[in-house]
């Protein structure tokens, strides 16, 4: 097994090329250098000095079974380059170890560290601070793939793009990019689409302007706020980002933006997520994966918030910043409490008591809410769109839950850190759990390997199985644990948050728009303008109608209230703990949850 470990492909983004782009490294040395030891980790905060990160951190690892001799005779093998990452926000690179597949399924493995939050992202919309760093760092890393990979074995025309999580949402992106395209021969995502609401920046020049503020940056031209904020400190910049997320808000994240502000040269992107599907030239296959438990990953981003936060807070949190913040996409919706008392029911049941206890459940219901909008809901969207425009596409789910991994919240789960732990086998599978294979979790990831592998390496699945490509009407899936076809995975719940939800969002703003009765010069009232206005209000109380008898088709009804925020509703930005809140069920968003609990209009 040959480990080539903490190779530079980028010069360091540090000084004066802080959140900008940087060049591939081209410095030369003579004699032998050591790649023996892992580059550090990319700053990301809440590691609470778990981990040791440095900006200077624009490095890959390359896995081989072996090294080709001077002769060149032997077959190149197939590559697997892997990106991972959380919310585009943290990252864990530094914990892949693939040698058992590497050396079982003689495959060559690419990792790669790239710049995460705001050192990746950081955006006013302009030349200066265009965003989309850390997309450009894992091209060039890609690039390098594409250029030396032959140097250990692996072949360039046989390079499948994978990941996990932010790695997937990435992976898709760079196989709509026309530049990437045409390195890629095959992608893996698992649980992350750049269609998902954490995946693509909304409002990148106010999220950065806000980040800006926190470090006293604030200055009269760009250049003077990049020359200010290349001044300071990795520490200083990373308490800054800390103190910008601890509200909770996922909006507050910083991702890639649609850079179609830059010169046609510049851009990266040049549009958003359904602008890249929509003008596709590539037909890359693609395999796309669904954990059903991805929500957990939300959950570590919000671990400051849960650990500092009673039972009751948490309510008080979920209520009040959480689920206003997964409205924020639709306008029409954010400020709605209907519509977010709706989404409480939906997942959280009724509780009497505010317990320890009572906490693990919540949180087990609000991995499942997140599951849900931001990961499932997602990628069977871009499923669709995808298929709309010709991509071959296989479609997984993995319902195998894994215990013990590495700072979970949750005891189990089956996300992307236990898909990995599964797919790269026994030594990987130790570093993040702690403990060794059991025959049960040793069976699933045989399966796991012998349903994903054959994608990867032939563009084909094994013949033994009966899963065929994804199509939107059949919706046919491979389940992993099992490797029997499934159909329309959870594509109720989908259509909920991909169709429902941006209706009633449309049709809530139109309505909300102050009529004005046309009056004509004989002084009577325009029926027509009048009649307009009247249906919109009509089928706005019909799609809440429609989305309420939804909410009752899951029997998730609730018997009586719980803690709620009594007359307002909170700022989705500021922090929302409040030690003595109003009383429960008091105010206008008590008496919404005393109708809906009754199943009333």
């Amino acid at each position: 097994m040959h480990m080539e470990r903490g190779i530079k492909y980028a010069e360091s983004p540090t000084g004066q090329r802080r959140f900008r782009p940087v060049a591939p490294f081209s410095d030369t040395w003579s004699g032998i250098k050591s790649a023996q030891e892992e580059g550090a980790p990319c700053p990301q905060p809440f590691t609470r000095g778990r981990i040791p990160y440095e900006e200077d951190c624009l490095h890959l690892s390359v896995w081989t079974d072996s090294l080709p001799t001077q002769s060149g005779r032997e077959p190149l093998k197939p590559v697997l380059f892997y990106l991972t990452g959380s919310l585009f926000t943290t990252d864990y690179n530094q914990l892949i170890s693939p040698e058992d597949l590497v050396s079982e399924q003689s495959l060559v493995v690419v990792t790669v560290s790239y710049r995460l939050n705001v050192f990746g992202f950081l955006s006013l919309e302009n030349p200066v601070f265009p965003g989309n760093m850390g997309l450009l760092d894992q091209y060039f890393a890609l690039y390098w793939a594409y250029k030396n990979i032959q140097y250990f074995g692996g072949d360039p025309s046989q390079i499948s793009l994978a990941g996990s999580g932010a790695g997937a949402a990435s992976a898709l992106i760079h196989a709509l990019s026309p530049r990437a395209a045409p390195l890629i021969k095959r992608v893996l995502a698992v649980s992350g689409a750049p269609t998902a609401p954490w995946a693509m920046s909304r409002n990148p020049q106010e999220n950065g302007l806000r980040f800006i503020q926190r470090l006293d940056c604030v200055q009269y031209s760009s250049a003077e706020v990049l020359n200010c904020l290349q001044r300071k400190s990795v520490q200083e910049i990373i308490t800054s980002l800390e103190q910008h997320l601890s509200s909770g808000n996922t909006s507050n994240i910083f991702s890639p933006i649609d850079d179609s502000f830059l010169g046609v040269q510049d851009q990266y992107l040049g549009g958003g997520a359904l602008d890249l599907i929509n003008r596709a030239n590539f037909r890359i296959p693609v395999v796309l994966g669904i954990n059903s438990q991805e929500g957990k990953d939300v959950l570590e981003f919000l671990r400051y918030n849960i650990e500092r936060s009673s039972t009751r807070d948490l309510i008080y949190l979920i209520e009040n910043t959480l689920i206003p913040s997964i409205l924020s996409p639709y306008p029409g919706l954010v400020n709605n409490q209907m519509i977010q008392e709706m989404i409480f029911q939906m997942f959280f049941k009724t509780r009497n008591t505010f317990s320890d206890q009572d906490k693990g459940i919540l949180l087990a219901e609000l991995a499942a809410l997140y599951t849900e909008v931001f990961y499932t809901a997602p990628v069977l969207q871009t499923a669709q769109l995808m298929y709309q425009r010709n991509f071959p596409i296989y479609m997984f789910v993995n319902k195998f839950p894994v215990q013990n991994i590495q700072n979970n919240l949750l005891n189990s789960s089956a996300d992307s850190t236990s898909f990995l732990a599964l797919l790269f086998g026994t030594t990987q599978f130790e570093r993040l759990t702690g403990a060794i294979m059991l025959r049960t979790e040793r069976e699933v990831a045989q399966r796991l390997q012998a349903a994903i592998l054959p994608l990867l390496k032939f563009g084909q699945p094994s013949p033994n199985l009966r899963w065929i490509n994804y199509e939107p009407n059949a919706g046919a899936y491979l389940d992993l644990e099992t490797l029997n076809v499934g159909q329309n995975y959870k594509a109720r719940e989908a259509s909920f948050w991909n169709d429902l939800i941006p209706s009633m969002s449309i049709t809530a703003l139109a309505s909300s728009s102050q009529p004005t009765c046309d009056v004509k010069s004989n002084g009577q009232v325009d029926v027509y303008s009048t009649l307009t206005w009247l249906l919109l209000t009509v089928v706005l109380l019909l799609l809440v109608l429609l989305a309420v008898l939804w909410v009752n088709g899951r029997r998730r009804t609730r018997t009586s209230s719980v803690f709620t925020l009594g007359s307002g509703l909170g700022g989705i930005g500021g922090s929302c703990l409040e030690r003595n809140p109003p009383r429960a069920g008091s105010g206008p968003r008590g008496r919404w949850r005393e109708t809906l609990t009754s199943n009333k209009l």
